[in-house]
């Protein structure tokens, strides 16, 4: 064969394994920019949404001069560093004890301590605001009976950065304690046999090998603090602690007429403060390695905690009631209650009764079940095809991984609230018709949660060493039959945990349905936000109870997953 035949046939197959990739980073780019330019776009302009207008740079002159602003950013950043804190105090350090130990009971505290990611927020925000009410709070009102004094004010800068803390502590706990479940220990007795110390193992090994996971986590939980929308509007408004979020929501809905042009740029400028910190992480994550799983095995294994087992079970228990069953069950009795926290004019079961025969509840509960098997199901596909270029697209050229991974982040950086604004312009400039649509929520959704399950992709398929591939290629399989004979059974309990937390974060979002739900076809959110709004909150907690039992069970099967993955990994030397 001559020389120049060899040449095209490599040129085409070069071409061919580019095909893809290429046209992927087209989709997701589209996704995932396209909002946030006709975004910026909408900060610039001098009129609304749907109206005639012209460029101008008075918006961003309006937004710097304002004082708001500053306080709103000052805000922002104290409670984004409660989050950080709060990040290695409490998320990652019960992660490690239900994860890495031999802790009694650590299935059921992490089952147990990740419920509050299945609650809708605001529900959160009004068990903490029963709870930590001054003078008439539950909680205040014991500890200043037993301790002389009020323990919280959630009206408070103080209360929302506790808020903060407490709903982050279920994220990161559910997805830390995977990495460090799933960490192969024939790792850490190679350094502890090499004569480093517990430390330099944890720092070493252990830390760099969970990079990407944790960094991930760390990310997401710090953005979460950004774009916090229900409890600093339900508790932080009271105390004046305005979030970004919060005000951009004031300034489309409680304006007349709406400000969409300074809404517009107040969330490019939110993105703009995040988004450093995105480029840090994938920064720092393109110049190393961090595979845990071999083709030789995979060995699991747990810290004895020896005489420390006992403090950290009543650390773990005190957690799980100040965290989960304070709140809970005051979600649970408030359902029962005939007057929401007045426990003296005793329980009825009238307010599930007028729940269940409430047809535009239950069919806002039917809609937000379709859309969000059905965005989780999208996104979920999507994010695997995303993270196997990333983790495993070694033919690849670089700078499509690299984008591809920015352009997958890019949506963490977005507030749920300002891509929704986004959605808005893009809507009013699309060729099709999408605006208060089902479709065009769909595409939303499915942006919204990219980032979450992209992560647990990428995290899943960095695991697992490319010799695992390769021995499939060896024995003649290509490349679809490998990855459907190799890799899916590898990473399948990852991507059902993907699916199952994309799937809640659409069921329970509020902050991007609430502008792009179609009219007439509420979801469980904003049937939540309106029952709210007139003051049924016997309701609300109803709802929320009812929401609850079947993400439990879920929750279980996601236990029962990952213990399944743990196993077959274990055996799969």
């Amino acid at each position: 064969m001559a020389i120049a035949d060899i040449m095209r046939q490599s040129r085409r197959r070069t071409s061919t394994l580019l095909t893809g990739p290429v046209l992927l980073l087209v989709i997701v780019a589209v996704l995932t920019v396209s909002p946030v330019l006709l975004l910026a776009y909408g900060g610039l302009r001098d009129a609304p949404i749907g109206a005639p207008g012209n460029l101008t740079l008075d918006n961003i002159t309006r937004l710097v001069l304002s004082p708001a602003w500053i306080v709103i950013l000052e805000t922002a950043v104290i409670a984004a560093a409660a989050v950080v804190g709060g990040f290695l105090a409490g998320g990652v350090a019960l992660a490690w004890l239900v994860g890495r130990t031999n802790l009694p009971g650590a299935s059921f505290f992490e089952a147990v301590l990740t419920l509050p990611l299945y609650l809708p927020p605001i529900m959160l925000a009004v068990a903490w605001a029963m709870l930590g009410a001054p003078r008439v709070g539950l909680l205040n009102v014991i500890t200043r009976e037993t301790l002389g004094f009020e323990v919280l004010d959630v009206y408070s800068h103080a209360g929302v950065i506790w808020y903060l803390l407490v709903f982050s502590v279920a994220f990161q706990l559910s997805f830390a304690a995977s990495a460090f479940r799933t960490f192969d220990a024939s790792l850490e007795e190679a350094g502890r046999v090499s004569g480093a110390r517990p430390f330099r193992v944890l720092t070493r090994i252990v830390v760099p090998l969970l990079f990407p996971i944790l960094s991930g986590v760390f990310l997401y939980s710090l953005v979460r603090s950004f774009e916090a929308f229900e409890g600093p509007l339900l508790l932080g408004a009271q105390a004046g602690v305005d979030m970004i979020s919060v005000e951009i929501y004031d300034l489309v809905q409680n304006r007349l007429p709406p400000d969409y042009p300074m809404a517009s740029i107040m969330g490019v400028f939110s993105v703009l403060i995040v988004l450093p910190l995105t480029w840090y992480q994938w920064h720092l994550l393109g110049r190393r390695s961090f595979t845990v799983l071999g083709g030789r095995g995979y060995k699991a294994g747990s810290y004895d905690l020896g005489v420390w087992k006992i403090p950290a079970f009543l650390l773990c228990v005190a957690a799980t009631v100040l965290v989960v069953f304070l709140p809970i069950s005051q979600l649970v009795l408030g359902s029962f209650t005939r007057f929401f926290g007045v426990f003296e004019a005793g329980f009825t079961l009238d307010h599930y009764t007028s729940v269940l025969s409430n047809g535009q509840l239950l069919r806002a509960l039917r809609n937000s079940a379709v859309l969000g098997m059905t965005g989780a199901t999208l996104a979920l596909l999507l994010s695997g095809l995303v993270g196997y270029v990333i983790a495993r697209g070694r033919t690849v050229p670089r700078w499509v991984r690299v984008t591809l991974n920015f352009l997958s982040w890019l949506p963490l950086t977005v507030p749920g609230i300002v891509l929704a604004l986004g959605f808005l312009w893009l809507y009013a400039f699309a060729p099709i018709p999408l605006y208060a649509t089902r479709v065009g929520l769909v595409i939303a959704y499915v942006v919204l949660v990219l980032p979450l399950a992209a992560r647990a992709m990428v995290g899943s398929l960095s695991q697992i060493s490319a010799d695992v591939e390769e021995a499939g290629r060896i024995a003649g399989s290509g490349w679809l039959r490998t990855v459907v004979t190799i890799l899916i059974p590898l990473i399948w309990p990852s991507a059902m945990v993907a699916w199952i937390l994309a799937f809640v974060g659409i069921f329970r979002d509020l902050s991007t349905s609430v502008l792009l739900v179609p009219p007439g076809q509420p979801v469980f959110s904003t049937a939540l936000l309106e029952l709210w709004g007139v003051g049924k909150i016997e309701e609300v907690c109803v709802l929320s109870v009812l929401a609850m039992l079947p993400m439990v069970a879920a929750r279980y099967l996601v236990g029962r997953l990952q213990g399944y993955e743990m196993r077959m990994r274990s055996t799969s030397r």
